[in-house]
């Protein structure tokens, strides 16, 4: 394996060293996915399931509040300024279509666990009277069902070093129609296994409407397949899927993430409306372990790709370049 070129993206990876993760994984395929050629191995110096979500040491207390924060007592803390309320160490068992709706001012989610047999729209939810909400070290599994992660429409969203599951149409979205709020993504291990309903289409970060998204320093491994390997009736959309598709999107920075699978592996697409600031994808690693093409019909879907894009820096697994041209064409 050539190496040089992941020098770059390895150096961004600043956001890659919690302390570990309750959950017990393969970092490297999933069971599931072990029918795929794996000729690429996986680069540990991204993050991993063993090295983000709640940390290994971190005890957890099963939540039996209740599941809309402005009705919880809970301690507060300042951050930027603002006091926000906190959730921190705290297990939470979601039963049918239980989630946790964040609706006041400014809430952080610290070192917990949210885990679901049920169905519902997501596992946290953003309302409208939040708007600021920051999540860091924990944990999102989606169960059977395959439940969305975090969901967010109204309001700027962090997440950074967190380990999302199971989570179908997307282990974090954003859909803010008013497009000022901003969506970054940081230093987290986002995994997509077969199994997911056939009626969703299964992005790892999705932005539908917004203000920004930052995507930086993140794995985000999703199976191509839902089912069986070669069945074309049944295969997921993206590792990150950026379209103007309710409102504009304004800049969007996809940067040194270690990218896996999909239809394909990035949309960055002006559908409805416009991307109306800078477009930059820098310094990503297209794995190559389920195709040597990477993704299964292409690393980036080639209609509404913004003119102005700033592609520059990304890699095959193996080091060597993926210019825009070779990211346009579809995979054989």
């Amino acid at each position: 394996m050539r190496c040089g070129r992941v020098v770059l993206v390895l150096a961004l990876l600043c956001a890659c060293t919690a302390t570990g993760s309750n959950e017990s994984s393969d970092d490297s395929l999933d069971g599931a996915a072990r029918s795929y050629p794996a000729t690429i191995l996986p680069i540990k110096s991204f993050p991993t399931a063993s090295t983000t979500g709640v940390p290994r040491d971190q005890p957890l207390t099963r939540w039996d509040g209740p599941l809309t924060t402005s009705e919880a007592d809970l301690p507060t803390t300042v951050v930027g300024g603002r006091v926000c309320d906190v959730i921190d160490g705290y297990r939470f068992e979601l039963q049918g279509d239980q989630q946790l709706r964040i609706d006041s001012p400014c809430v952080v989610i610290r070192r917990s666990s949210f885990v679901t047999k049920g169905e519902t729209s997501s596992l946290v939810i953003q309302a409208e009277d939040n708007e600021q909400l920051d999540v860091d070290q924990s944990t999102f599994d989606g169960g059977p069902l395959h439940v969305r992660g975090v969901q967010a429409d109204y309001a700027d969203v962090t997440v950074q070093r967190s380990l999302f599951v199971h989570f179908g149409n997307a282990a974090i979205e954003m859909s803010d129609r008013s497009a000022t709020a901003t969506l970054t993504v940081e230093g987290c291990f986002l995994r997509e296994t077969p199994g997911w309903p056939r009626d969703q289409h299964v992005d790892g970060v999705q932005m539908n409407a917004g203000g920004r998204l930052e995507v930086r320093g993140n794995t985000i491994i999703v199976a191509p397949f839902g089912g069986v390997p070669g069945d074309y009736s049944y295969v997921s959309n993206s590792a990150i899927g950026v379209g103007a598709t309710l409102a504009n999107v304004g800049g969007v920075s996809i940067v040194g993430n270690l990218l896996a699978g999909g239809g394909h592996s990035l949309y960055v697409e002006e559908k409805d409306f416009r991307m109306t600031g800078s477009v930059t994808v820098a310094s990503n690693v297209f794995d190559q372990r389920f195709f040597s093409a990477g993704p299964l019909y292409g690393v980036l879907y080639p209609d509404g790709v913004p003119a102005a894009i700033d592609w520059s820096g990304n890699t095959w697994s193996d080091g060597s370049q993926v210019d825009l041209d070779t990211a346009l064409q579809a995979a054989a």
